[in-house]
């Protein structure tokens, strides 16, 4: 990935982020993602993971239990859409410094 040895809770480095930036930017394809693009992004991983397509994901749904129970905010072993979404939220929020609501990938703060 690009990143330097030691302890990576600590980097600002996100060598994919520019690939999954480029995969939200669909509605302008203007180099910049904003909220409705970005939780339209999340919206549609989310509904991959969703096998049975009930609205829900469910444990077995989930590919690691660690990150399932991380989302499942409420421990009803269910993960709806909002819990989904609120962990992703964090993100945008980091990253949108000035607070336009608007992510600019020439203004984000990483290497490429």
């Amino acid at each position: 990935l690009g990143l330097k040895g030691g302890d990576a809770s600590t980097s600002e480095l996100a060598p994919c982020w520019k690939y999954m930036f480029n995969s939200m930017d669909k509605i302008k394809k203007d180099r910049k993602v904003t909220r409705a693009e970005y939780e339209l992004f999340w919206a549609n991983h989310f509904k991959m993971q969703d096998a049975n397509k009930d609205g829900l994901i469910q444990p077995k749904e989930y590919p690691e239990q660690g990150i399932f129970n991380h989302f499942d905010a409420n421990g009803d072993k269910l993960v709806s859409l909002d819990e989904y979404q609120k962990v992703y939220s964090y993100h945008f929020e980091k990253f949108d410094k000035d607070k336009s609501g608007i992510l600019d990938l020439k203004k984000l703060q990483y290497n490429y």
